[in-house]
């Protein structure tokens, strides 16, 4: 009888011998991971780990726990490595290490779904890219942690899945410390640092020219900042929405990954929508071009079509709408140059920002598709959401599509800011020109009102039978008419000349009234009137307000109306100063007799001020005071007429 030692020996080599030679007729035959004592980063185990495809997408935990599995060398081997189907993984782990808690390196997967056998029943432990941010099991959505007390030995099954992009051989699974993948987690932010400062400052940059643009729109009201306004939000919600799949920057989309490629074509076309109607709007097509208006109009009519026929592809295959969403953007791209066509024959310095930072966009995408042909075969396999993780600035592509949207973006700013200068001038000139016309029509009114005033003295004189008076009136009404004629075709005269002007016109009136009210014009020492200058005629119609409202009413005392220029303030005050019965009772006067006569050019000198500080020429502040007694009794009415002195222009 052999030795118990050597039977032993013998019993191990003979079951060792059986496992050797049953083994590969047994594809489940599972090897066990063995985390070692002096395990301290990490173990690939890859070559540990056995695979069952699932082609019809349906199969749960429990029906697949005895299906036949194969190692990684015979499925990559087959022609089944895509996005069509499930892929379940089962490996054993063996704790001898002085770690409880481990974690496990599931790869770049969309969902990932880890189960422990001896709880299959409970809900698996989650992770992958399009996993929810508050459904991952860790904060790095690649990663699951998993517990095997030391000396334990525990088996997993995992479901791995992507939805659109096919696998790229790149399957790869380890054990690892939480220290050492923090450090490499470390080593990637720091490769990766340039590109993250430079999206903060795209996102930034992009956020600032959007608040500048509200604000903008609110002063303006110009429609173009609005769709401005929508084009940078759309932009800011897609790269959005790329930066957060892959990354721990968590704000928005990473609430909502299960939707994340529900949201692929939406974004960018609504994007496209509020870009059409900027141009439309900021060039001004409907009066510039109305062919080329109407051919924006609707190709955005026709991308927002599209939006709701891909809502419904999308219901029956999310394959189907991301490969028509592709080929449509070709469709667009024909569209796009003959728009640019349309857009240069507008030749307007407008045209030349929307050209040139077209150009810089176009630069930008053409070189992020350029690197998307050269590091994968199609868009399925190299996207957007693998792309973060990569770590240099210049081999992420999106990075050059983001420099042509700053420069876009900031070449449209300055575009919207010429274009507001542009509108500001011509909205002065177009006010300028209707004050300038209005002031025309507004003296063309005045002095047909002073000589029918004038005439009608005359006449009530003739009628008088007081023929040497109304003689002399006509001879001096003629002189004033001629200056008053003269004067009429000059946008301005001086302030002496003024004072010339109402002098004749008073001597008239006091002809006229045969000395009943006197006046008198009183001007400070040390004012030059040549040096200021007003518009002409604009003291008659308060004289004459004042004498035939005023005066021509007051029925004792002695009746009088002075004209005073003096200084206060930095202001040169000129006042129309009567002793007469007031506005209130030469109204109530007025009001019971309607052949009175109304207070004509009054109207006529607000209006004309008013036309005059449009223009910006004279900015002439009129006040009128009723003045009354000690008893309170109303004597009378002073017109103040304030111009800016000269030196303070």
């Amino acid at each position: 009888m052999l030795p118990g030692d050597l039977r032993k020996r013998l019993s191990l080599l003979i079951l060792l011998f059986l496992a050797g030679v049953f083994q590969p007729l047994y594809a489940t035959a599972l090897p066990i991971v063995v985390v070692e004592k002096r395990f301290e980063d990490s173990i690939n185990i890859q070559d540990k780990v056995l695979f069952f495809i699932d082609s019809s997408r349906t199969r749960d935990i429990n029906s697949i726990i005895n299906e036949k599995f194969e190692s990684l060398a015979e499925l990559q081997g087959s022609d089944s490595l895509h996005h069509e189907y499930y892929y379940w993984a089962t490996f054993s782990i063996c704790n001898d290490s002085k770690f409880d808690r481990l974690l496990l390196y599931c790869g770049e997967f969309d969902h990932i779904r880890l189960f422990q056998q001896g709880a299959l029943g409970e809900d698996p432990i989650k992770a992958g890219l399009l996993t929810n941010y508050l459904e991952r099991a860790y904060q790095n959505e690649r990663y699951i942690p998993i517990v095997i007390p030391q000396g334990q030995t525990r088996r997993y099954y995992m479901q791995v899945s992507n939805e659109l992009r096919d696998f790229r051989n790149e399957i790869s699974f380890s054990i690892q410390t939480k220290a050492f993948e923090q450090n490499k987690r470390n080593k990637w932010i720091a490769a990766r640092s340039g590109y993250d400062t430079f999206f903060g400052f795209f996102f930034g940059a992009t956020i600032l020219f959007l608040a500048f643009s509200a604000f903008q729109f609110f002063y303006y009201q110009d429609r173009a900042y609005l769709f401005y306004i929508g084009y940078l939000f759309t932009l800011v919600l897609y790269y959005l929405r790329i930066f957060e799949s892959g990354t721990q920057f968590n704000v928005l989309f990473s609430y909502w990954m299960e939707w994340y490629y529900y949201f692929e074509a939406p974004i960018p076309l609504l994007c496209i929508i509020a870009y059409i109607y900027f141009l439309i709007h900021f060039l001004g097509l409907p009066e510039k071009n109305p062919s080329l208006h109407n051919l924006f109009r609707y190709s955005a009519w026709g991308v927002l079509a599209y939006i709701f026929i891909d809502v419904l592809i999308k219901l029956f295959s999310l394959e189907a709408s991301f490969e028509a969403y592709f080929y449509s953007r070709l469709f667009g791209v024909f569209v796009g140059i003959y728009a640019v066509i349309g857009v240069l024959k507008l030749r307007d310095w407008l045209t030349f920002f929307i050209i040139i930072g077209s150009l810089f966009l176009l630069l930008g995408g053409g070189t992020s598709i350029l690197i998307y042909a050269v590091k994968g075969s199609s868009p399925k396999v190299f996207n957007d959401i693998v792309l973060n993780s990569e770590t240099g600035f210049w081999k992420i592509p999106i990075s050059y599509m983001q420099i042509g949207i700053i420069l876009e973006v900031f070449l449209f700013s300055v575009g919207l800011s010429y274009r507001n200068k542009i509108l500001i001038t011509e909205k002065e000139e177009n006010e300028r020109k209707w004050a300038e016309s209005e002031l025309k029509a507004l003296k063309a009114q005045l002095n047909p009102h002073f000589i029918f005033n004038s005439l009608n003295s005359v006449i009530d004189l003739i009628q008088k039978e007081e023929n040497e008076d109304a003689e002399d009136y006509i001879v001096q009404f003629s002189f004033l008419l001629r200056k008053v004629l003269e004067n009429s075709e000059r946008a301005e005269i001086s302030l002496d000349e003024e004072m010339e002007t109402c002098r004749q016109y008073l001597s008239l009136e006091k002809l006229r009234f045969k000395g009943s009210f006197h006046y008198s014009i009183i001007v400070s020492d040390g004012l030059n009137l040549e040096d200021i200058f007003i518009p002409p005629f604009l003291f008659q119609p308060y004289l004459e307000n004042a004498i035939w409202h005023g005066l021509l009413h007051k029925e004792a005392g002695r009746k009088e109306v002075q004209l005073k220029v003096h200084q206060r303030d930095g202001f040169i005050v000129c006042e129309v100063d009567d002793n007469g019965i007031g506005r209130l009772a030469a109204g109530k006067i007025n009001a019971n007799n309607p052949r009175k006569k109304r207070s004509f050019g009054m109207n006529i000198i607000r209006d004309r001020l008013k036309a005059l500080g449009t223009l910006g020429t004279h900015h002439l502040t009129i006040n009128i005071i009723d003045k009354r007694n000690e008893e309170g009794a109303p004597s009378g009415t002073m017109v103040e007429v304030l111009i800016p002195h000269p030196k303070n222009n």
